[in-house]
């Protein structure tokens, strides 16, 4: 979200931030600036709009909104639900995903599955919404 204020206060920057306004400006507004703070924006922080539920992800400190309820996320976790998000329908591949989190590390499937735990546990969409392919990996329904 981006403010635009004509008389800004402490008070009001202050709530901004809590509520994760991403930019603020101050009238009179230059359109160019605007247009930019909204692209810059999207560009940063995707948002989707998932099985009727909108989702916005905050890379800057790993969390993630979901019908306006913000949850904190690990690095790990937040990369997980990114790579879902952007796959939607996709079959996702278990050693691909692993890969793409760790690299040619050694990272074995129960570090995977305790990531993928914790993040069900915080975020209900993912709980509710992705699914086990077995032997392959994952798909949102």
């Amino acid at each position: 979200m981006i403010l635009v204020s004509g008389r800004p206060s402490v008070e009001m920057l202050s709530e901004a931030l809590e509520e994760k306004i991403y930019a603020f400006l101050q009238k009179p507004v230059d359109i160019k600036k605007l247009k930019h703070k909204i692209e810059t924006f999207y560009a940063f922080n995707p948002d989707f709009e998932l099985r009727g539920q909108k989702i916005i992800l905050f890379q800057d400190d790993w969390s993630v909104k979901i019908n306006d309820v913000l949850t904190e996320l690990t690095e790990t976790e937040f990369k997980i639900l990114r790579y879902i998000l952007e796959r939607d329908k996709e079959v996702i591949d278990r050693q691909v995903l692993i890969k793409y989190l760790w690299g040619d590390s050694k990272a074995s499937r129960n570090k995977l599955d305790t990531h993928l735990t914790n993040l069900k546990n915080k975020v209900p969409f993912v709980k509710e919404y992705l699914i086990t392919i077995p032997r392959v990996g994952f798909k949102l329904k």
